[in-house]
């Protein structure tokens, strides 16, 4: 199953020990995706109100590492989905490739003009129609 996430990154007071946990809880749950999001203050927020502000530095930083963590979820869920079959739904056709997502919200490439656009059909994913975490995200 394709397991996703939100994580917002040095909201105030977070200490590294505990954004380490989390980072390491992440990285054990083995998400297909995560998304992050620096923490930004609201005005009239309770969270705006907050001590502990974590410095920019800092919170970016943090970032940079989760990222790296969700490079590497992502491509263990991908490859450990090659061999399996499932439907995916071909959006686009550039001419030479046909772009789509998988029900397990992997994007799937193949020959253009080789499937429907707009229908869900059956594909075997392989190493060469998955791609890599990033590659066809253009």
């Amino acid at each position: 199953p394709h397991l996703a996430t939100d994580v917002i990154v040095g909201f105030p007071g977070d200490p590294e020990e505990e954004f380490a946990e989390s980072r390491d809880l992440i990285e054990a749950m083995r998400c297909a995706n995560i998304h992050q999001f620096i923490y930004s203050p609201r005005p009239g927020t309770a969270a705006e109100k907050l001590p502990g502000r974590i410095p920019e530095i800092v919170a970016r930083e943090r970032a940079a590492r989760l990222r790296a963590v969700a490079r590497q979820s992502a491509e263990a869920f991908r490859t450990g989905e090659i061999g399996r079959r499932f439907g995916v739904i071909f959006e686009r056709d550039d001419g030479s490739l046909m772009r789509g997502w998988s029900d397990h919200y992997l994007e799937v490439a193949a020959p253009s003009g080789m499937f429907p656009r707009g229908r869900i059909v059956e594909v075997l994913a392989t190493e060469s129609n998955l791609s890599p975490v990033g590659d066809l995200r253009k």
